[in-house]
């Protein structure tokens, strides 16, 4: 009887040294631990937001000097009354017009479709199929259609924005690699319409750009 008292004041003894050492070293040690990652994640927490902070703000930075000069170099080309290039020779007056056009067609941000459209535009002044000047193109009606209907609904009538014409002096200055065969464009969203069967040369930003095969082989 002695022997079983022994071995369970044995035991008890053990579980009280566990239950001891739990107490006093595992679970402050498991606080202190807890404690540090907390410390961890908050500084991890504050630094990635820190760095989130001066991402927005260099961003931000990039984006207001893009706008600055993006304005300026459409003021020095507006102050140079006319573009003299190999092809082209325009007033002031008649790149507004074409820059109202393209913005009224294809939207103040969509500015590859700006590009193409611009291009268009001067691809048909340069076709004998269409008048020779980008005032008389974009106003031109085929019997009573107009071939820009922005010229008459009112959509050309709001002072165009210098991102617009900077895409415009852009194709005036550099060109595009849209081909001169290119003479029409329409909304994707379009169906049943003729200019469903004109040859498909791209599709930018919601516009295709299309032309008539006869219209490539002549070139």
């Amino acid at each position: 009887g002695r022997k079983e008292i022994g071995v369970k004041d044995l035991i008890l003894k053990l579980g009280v040294g566990v239950i001891f050492f739990i107490v006093v070293v595992i679970i402050p040690f498991l606080l202190s631990e807890i404690e540090q990652y907390k410390r961890s994640y908050n500084e991890l927490h504050i630094l990635y937001e820190k760095q989130v902070e001066d991402s927005n703000k260099l961003l931000g930075k990039w984006k207001s000097d893009y706008a600055k000069l993006e304005g300026e170099y459409a003021d020095l080309l507006v102050k140079s009354k006319s573009v003299e290039l190999p092809f082209y020779n325009y007033s002031e007056e008649e790149i507004q017009i074409l820059a109202k056009c393209v913005e009224a067609e294809a939207g103040e941000e969509n500015f590859n479709a700006q590009e193409y459209i611009t291009k268009v535009i001067l691809n048909r002044v340069k076709s004998s199929q269409f008048p020779n000047s980008i005032s008389e193109v974009i106003y031109q009606r085929r019997g009573k259609i107009p071939q820009f209907s922005v010229a008459y609904n009112g959509m050309m009538n709001r002072e165009v924005k210098k991102s617009t014409l900077s895409s415009v002096y852009k194709v005036l200055v550099n060109g595009s690699d849209l081909p001169d065969y290119v003479y029409y464009f329409y909304d994707k969203s379009v169906k049943g319409n003729w200019v469903n069967t004109l040859e498909v040369h791209d599709i930018v930003e919601g516009t295709v750009f299309a032309y008539k095969k006869e219209d490539r082989l002549d070139d």
